[in-house]
């Protein structure tokens, strides 16, 4: 039962994401942003217990095959292993305990495809911190910019058994100074501090409720 839980947060959260991505910033600045013909979309951290990924995609007026040869030659990147799968490229490797990925098709301009970077961070946990209620055990966080703002969406777990998970969620958010505001986010209750927005929305999932958040955090 737990696995099936965990699966299906993992499905929901990055379809979910989806949603959130449309709203990115116009693609800045990437590994190689001096490469004209290159074009780096918004770069996503997503913090797991454990570890981190990183991945950022691009699009490229060139062939994948001649893409592929520049993520290779690139010193600040660690591409050892080059595989053609179902007419794309895969590009892998390790450097330092961290997992490179690269994948590679043909796109409307030439090349589209992602780099994605896995790193162990054994000494990291997750926190729900003070915003949520007692009990919540977070699972997945990702963070992005967008202009100065950072944006941040998280999910967490939470035991169907316990209080209601909305008057806690409330209860929570209040004691850590949160003031309720106007959503935007459908089904979603929003909170406001100082420079910072909440939503918050509640998904029951069988014996859990999967707790959304989603935060934008101002330049200050």
């Amino acid at each position: 039962m737990k696995k099936r839980v965990l699966l299906s947060c993992g499905l929901a959260f990055m379809a979910a994401l989806g949603g959130f991505c449309v709203h990115a910033a116009a693609p800045g600045a990437g590994p190689a942003a001096s490469w004209t013909d290159w074009r780096w979309g918004v770069r996503q951290d997503f913090d797991l217990p454990g570890s981190r990924l990183t991945q950022q995609p691009f699009e490229a007026d060139t062939s994948p095959a001649q893409a592929a040869r520049r993520l290779v030659g690139r010193r600040d990147m660690a591409f050892e292993r080059l595989m053609v799968v179902d007419g794309g490229i895969v590009l892998s490797g390790m450097r330092g305990g961290a997992h490179w990925f690269g994948w590679l098709r043909s796109g409307p301009r030439g090349t589209r495809g992602m780099v994605s970077v896995l790193t162990p961070l054994p000494a990291v946990r997750l926190d729900a911190g003070d915003d949520m209620p007692e009990g919540a055990r977070p699972l997945v966080r990702v963070a992005q910019r967008e202009g100065q703002a950072r944006l941040v969406t998280s999910a967490y777990v939470y035991s169907a058994t316990a209080a209601s998970p909305e008057a806690a969620i409330r209860r929570s958010l209040a004691r850590a100074g949160w003031q309720p505001t106007e959503a935007s986010w459908p089904g979603a209750e929003a909170w406001r501090r100082p420079g910072t927005l909440l939503q918050v929305r509640v998904q029951p999932q069988g014996m859990h409720s999967i707790i959304w958040t989603w935060r934008r955090e101002e330049a200050q």
